[in-house]
């Protein structure tokens, strides 16, 4: 399924393609930018279900909670084989390049905000990420503060896009090496992923 509108939400749980997703979202892209104020992200504002080979390309804005993929993932929801590359903007808490998640802790992370008792696994973001108080201290290229029993596999994020070069989990690279099939540990680029010139920019 997709998606290539623009998607503007006065309230919670706003999404390019889904505003609540407890099922499953599988092959779906979104294109068009997400507007929204709490738990916006660029494919699902809430995310507590799975989500695999999925993608979003179009900038987000928001409040709280807010990811270039997923806005908030909750309840154990898991993160595979997707990608964010749009930059993504909240002015308060939680903002993230491909998830801002849940948590009372003032994090900011390119990819995640908070990873709670949830899976990330072979995703990467690209995008660069502003919040209202970036330098408030759990800043991180891919995760801002990753709790305990959640897992990050083989994800990474770019640290000159991003503009950072630290993080609580997964690996930083720089652009040149985000574009080579090397650097991807654990990836399949037989069946799922391919690097093809510059389609998607030269990224996976």
């Amino acid at each position: 399924s997709y998606a290539t509108g623009a998607v503007t939400g006065a309230g919670t749980y706003v999404g390019g393609l889904v505003g609540f997703n407890t099922k499953a979202i599988s092959g779906s892209y979104t294109t068009g930018t997400v507007n929204g104020q709490q738990r916006t992200g660029g494919l699902a504002g809430e995310n507590g279900g799975t989500i695999t080979n999925s993608y979003t390309t179009g900038a987000v804005t928001g409040n709280d909670y807010v990811g270039g993929l997923v806005g908030s993932n909750t309840n154990g929801g898991s993160i595979t084989n997707s990608y964010a590359t749009a930059a993504v903007r909240g002015t308060g808490f939680y903002v993230g390049g491909l998830v801002g998640l849940l948590q009372a802790v003032n994090d900011y992370g390119s990819m995640v905000g908070w990873n709670d008792q949830g899976s990330i696994t072979n995703s990467y973001a690209t995008g660069a990420v502003t919040g209202a108080q970036p330098g408030s201290g759990y800043v991180g290229g891919l995760v801002g503060s990753n709790a305990d029993y959640s897992t990050i596999t083989y994800s990474y994020w770019d640290i000159n896009t991003s503009g950072r070069t630290l993080s609580q989990g997964g690996t930083g690279k720089t652009t040149a090496d985000m574009k080579l099939k090397g650097t991807y540990t654990g990836w399949d680029f037989n069946t799922i992923w391919d690097i093809v010139g510059s389609t998607n920019d030269g990224y996976p």
